[in-house]
């Protein structure tokens, strides 16, 4: 029998005769369901299903940010940017996402990188697995693509090494 990651199990004929049993069940943690004793799917709970997809995309974000390590950083000053304790530049790669961005997603990752350029370091947007690295992130209202931004704290300079247009968020709200 095939490894099964999940704390319950249910087979499509108990799904089909109690649903809400088995959704209730998914809040406590992943239901495989089996078909002959076989996974067919497994059913999670709806935060459960948001922290997958935001792990997927924070890997995603990982391999790019690394493949782009060792690439030449151009200085840039951002707009309403005074004279911060910290030094911006971007990568070649994330400089050109960045000129792509529209003015009004640029607009707002200009002020939170203001404010950045004081202090770098915010815990709470460190990134998952990179020491030194921190993203912003920029969600809008309503439904629509997550923008993020992600940097290297290296000395005294903070290097953008990805600017990342794409992903789906229906939790949509400015989070810098």
């Amino acid at each position: 029998m095939p490894r099964i990651a999940a704390t319950a199990i249910s087979s499509i004929s108990a799904l089909k005769q109690s649903p809400a049993r088995i959704i209730e069940e998914a809040g406590a943690g992943p239901v495989a369901i089996l078909n002959h004793n076989k996974p067919v799917a497994y059913l999670v709970a709806p935060d459960t299903y948001e922290r997958m997809l935001e792990a997927l995309a924070d890997h995603e974000d990982m391999k790019r940010v690394l493949h782009r390590e060792g690439q030449e950083v151009t200085p840039l000053i951002p707009e309403g940017a005074g004279e911060g304790r910290y030094r911006l530049g971007f990568v070649e790669e994330a400089m050109r996402e960045w000129q792509g961005l529209a003015p009004s997603v640029r607009q707002p990752f200009e002020r939170t990188l203001a404010k950045r350029l004081e202090e770098p370091h915010v815990e709470r947007q460190r990134f998952p697995g990179l020491p030194g690295f921190y993203r912003i992130k920029l969600k809008k209202s309503g439904s629509g693509p997550v923008y993020v931004l992600v940097y290297k704290v290296e000395g005294e300079r903070i290097e953008v090494r990805e600017v990342g247009t794409g992903r789906e968020d229906a939790r949509m709200d400015e989070g810098v």
